[in-house]
């Protein structure tokens, strides 16, 4: 009887994995994300200077998201999460970016709440990323990035609630 009921339920989430897996043509499968371009695109691709379709959320290393979605080519329905995402060049002096962890090179400057990048209901789910550059500038967090060291710290709005503590701090170049 057990062995039975191990039997079918194993089954049954074989089942549900060879469904799953199946939803997307093999051609529409990307094996590497630098390889994905939206349509219409020209083929800049592996450049940093194309923006990059994706499924997942990750992007990867030399882009950051600006968008995450739901999209059927990745991936049997996604009521409620998300499954892919847009990827933009980190270039520039400054970007929007989902998430609220900067690139290497790039500080925050602000935390925002976007639906662009999911629900935010009670806390923020992005950025504006600005380039560390000059001898000083303020940063979302009390951390600065390697190079510059922190001269003072103190509560800023645009990085958040601070009603007990800092939550910004001004790096100088060391």
């Amino acid at each position: 009887m057990i062995k039975k009921l191990f039997a079918s339920a194993a089954l049954s989430v074989f089942a549900s994995l060879a469904v799953a897996c199946a939803v997307a043509p093999e051609e529409d499968l990307v094996d590497d994300p630098s390889s994905a371009i939206v349509e219409g695109e020209e083929e800049a691709v592996g450049t940093a200077e194309s923006e990059l379709f994706i499924c997942g959320t990750a992007c990867p290393s030399g882009y950051h998201p600006d968008q995450y979605l739901c999209s059927g080519s990745c991936g049997a329905g996604c009521i409620g999460y998300v499954n892919a995402a847009n990827c933009e060049p980190n270039t520039g002096s400054s970007f929007f970016m989902c998430g609220t962890i900067c690139p290497s090179g790039y500080h925050p400057t602000q935390y925002l709440c976007s639906s662009s990048c999911g629900g935010c209901s009670s806390y923020n789910n992005a950025a504006t990323c600005e380039a560390n550059t000059g001898s000083s500038f303020n940063t979302c967090g009390t951390v600065c990035p390697s190079g510059y060291a922190a001269s003072s710290f103190f509560c800023s709005s645009s990085c958040g609630g601070c009603s007990t503590f800092n939550n910004a701090a001004t790096c100088v170049k060391i």
